[in-house]
């Protein structure tokens, strides 16, 4: 909880904006090293046919996944079930947009996109026997 204090308060603040400056930080660094170095895309690209859906499935896959599944981790840090459900919440629909992403065409290759579908179903198998057991 956050304290009654002047300074706890604005440590918490500082503490969220910090954080706010770190994720527009690494997204637009990354937009700007994109549109930069439009000769080495493809190595940041791998396996996208355009340039605006890689940019933004790359960033995705990259970041907010990871940002996703540590803040589940962190709020709801004392209630491991309703944790569990939640990550696999998150990873169920990361795992449908890919599979709907495949659909429209934006991998070159579908078999990489199947393998990062197919690794997605794993890790949900995973958390459902942590939710079991």
């Amino acid at each position: 909880m956050c304290g009654s204090n002047f300074t706890q308060k604005m440590v918490n603040n500082s503490m969220i904006f910090a954080t706010y400056l770190l994720v527009l930080f690494s997204v637009t660094l990354f937009l700007v090293l994109f549109y930069h170095c439009k000769k080495l895309v493809k190595y940041f690209i791998e396996n996208n046919k355009s340039h605006l859906k890689g940019i933004v499935a790359s960033m995705i896959d990259r970041g907010l996944i990871c940002f996703l599944s540590g803040l589940t981790h962190r709020v709801l840090i004392d209630q491991p079930n309703l944790q569990l459900l939640a990550l696999i919440g998150i990873e169920f629909s990361w795992m449908i947009i890919r599979f709907f992403m495949m659909k429209k065409g934006a991998y070159e290759s579908k078999w990489l996109a199947s393998i990062f579908i197919i690794q997605g179903m794993l890790r949900i198998t995973l958390f459902i026997s942590f939710y079991l057991y």
